[in-house]
């Protein structure tokens, strides 16, 4: 018996939802603000970014590089798109720790992609919820949000424009 194997690297015909992730392919840099307390930003610093096409085209990834309180920071989301929904899988050395926080798409403002996750802190879940718009073929905009046991807070603010 015969078994036919695709490459992982063969192109991947696209549907639309693919086709809006490839779209956010690019080297992108731009201000972040990161929130300790609800609605006070603690940390404003510049993102470097790289989203690249994975796997012929089934995923991209998002990787980022930035100062967070002082020190490094780095980061990872690779976003696909699966029967019908968005998914995510994000970590970074700063808020995941040693996790990684995996996502499945919830309803999100007209033309944005939004997740929700979560993440266990000191023995108690909390909620993670990342939003992705991209305005425009050159900019990119990404808010991430705790969600706490006393209401949701922004915990990430991030405003891309493509490197030309």
């Amino acid at each position: 018996m015969s078994h036919t194997h695709q490459s992982p690297t063969k192109p991947y015909e696209a549907d639309a939802p693919h086709a809006r992730l490839q779209a956010l392919v690019g080297s992108y840099t731009g201000p972040t603000r990161t929130f300790m307390e609800p609605y006070s930003p603690n940390d404003e610093s510049s993102w470097t970014v790289e989203i690249v096409s994975v796997l012929g085209g089934r995923f991209v990834e998002l990787d980022y590089a930035s100062t967070i309180m002082g020190g490094p920071h780095a980061g990872r989301l690779l976003l696909g798109h699966h029967n019908g929904a968005f998914q995510a899988v994000w970590t970074d050395s700063f808020h995941t720790g040693t996790d990684a926080i995996v996502f499945a798409e919830t309803p999100g403002r007209e033309g944005e992609i939004a997740f929700n996750g979560s993440y266990t802190y000191e023995g108690q879940r909390f909620g993670w919820r990342i939003h992705i718009r991209q305005p425009d073929a050159d900019h990119v905009e990404i808010d991430h949000v705790n969600i706490m046991p006393d209401g949701e807070f922004p915990a990430i603010e991030t405003r891309l424009a493509r490197n030309q």
